[in-house]
């Protein structure tokens, strides 16, 4: 099969389907090609032949996730039922596009809900701690 030679001398899929079609040969798509190499129709090793060895995959994400603080759950009763003054719950906002550094910390105190909104200059804990 005119696929599998090409393939064996190192062809993308993208010049075979390219070189098919100026030869006004049976054109097969391109993602065709890597479907059939992917499910193994076409010969064994193919898909060590490629340049790239398939797809190339995205880096799965290996940051953590945060456990700081404790569970909004957890509080105790007055805090929960806004009896008592001097309870502070306080968030940062970031900016979704990620171009700057800096970002905005929260205060609202539980009782009153006075609302407190603070500029930092960037996101460190330091920035927080000052705000």
């Amino acid at each position: 099969m005119v696929i599998e030679e090409k393939l064996q001398a190192t062809w993308s899929p993208e010049q075979i389907m390219e070189r098919l079609r100026q030869e006004g040969q049976a054109i097969v798509c391109f993602k065709t090609i890597y479907r059939w190499l992917y499910a193994g129709r076409l010969a064994r090793g193919a898909l060590a032949v490629l340049r790239h060895k398939g797809k190339r995959q995205k880096p799965v994400e290996t940051r953590g996730k945060f456990t700081v603080g404790k569970a909004i759950s957890k509080r105790p009763k007055e805090v929960r039922s806004r009896k008592t003054f001097g309870h502070w719950e306080l968030d940062t906002v970031v900016s979704g596009r990620g171009k700057c550094k800096g970002c905005v910390a929260t205060f609202v105190e539980r009782k009153t809900r006075l609302y407190t909104a603070i500029l930092m200059p960037d996101r460190t804990a330091l920035s927080m701690e000052i705000a």
